[in-house]
């Protein structure tokens, strides 16, 4: 449910773009390099600032939205709570 809040919040915000889908791959891409929470709650943390800053992005939905699942993914595994990656994604702004 979570993962698909947060997708939805990602196409309100228009983080479509080929540009855009591949800036979200790199955050997914660091995300699964991390090897504890510390690491993964850092990248989410700047993925969310990063998302925050470029509300007017634009593009490919399909591949913003596979890089998404597969950063909140990846940030589990490296052991960041489902609770706080909510509170994470929360910091992002619809408006």
């Amino acid at each position: 449910m979570l993962k698909r809040i947060a997708i939805g919040g990602l196409f309100a915000l228009g983080l479509m773009a080929c540009d855009a889908s591949k800036d979200v791959q790199k955050y997914a891409d660091r995300a699964c390099e991390c090897k504890d929470k510390d690491c993964a709650k850092k990248v989410m943390e700047e993925f969310v600032s990063w998302v925050n800053d470029h509300k007017d992005a634009t593009g490919d939905e399909k591949k913003a939205e596979e890089a998404m699942k597969k950063m909140m993914d990846c940030a589990q595994k490296a052991g960041l709570p489902m609770t706080d990656l909510a509170a994470i994604l929360e910091k992002m702004k619809l408006d």
